[in-house]
């Protein structure tokens, strides 16, 4: 997937639980860690990925990468890119 295909899936993904967070889509930046901001909590966190691993065709390796590199918009479309190249 092209970034901007990427970006719009995370975001219709994201879309219940920032309009909880008061958040708007367009509003979220691309270095804003989900979890710091409270878009997503640990739990929530965990469930998010592998729903996006899932609509992204990848199996997510938890034990192989740092977690926290995902908790951004950004390393979520570096990392989904990487996987592809």
């Amino acid at each position: 997937m092209e970034t901007n295909e990427l970006r719009g899936l995370i975001l219709s993904l994201l879309g219940p639980r920032l309009r909880r967070s008061g958040l708007a889509a367009d509003a979220l930046r691309d270095d804003q860690n989900l979890l710091e901001s409270g878009v997503l909590d640990s739990f929530a966190f965990v469930q998010f990925l592998q729903v996006f691993a899932d609509r992204c065709g990848f199996e997510l390796e938890l034990g192989e990468i740092d977690p926290a590199s995902l908790t951004t918009l950004q390393g979520l479309i570096d990392y989904a890119q990487g996987l592809r190249d």
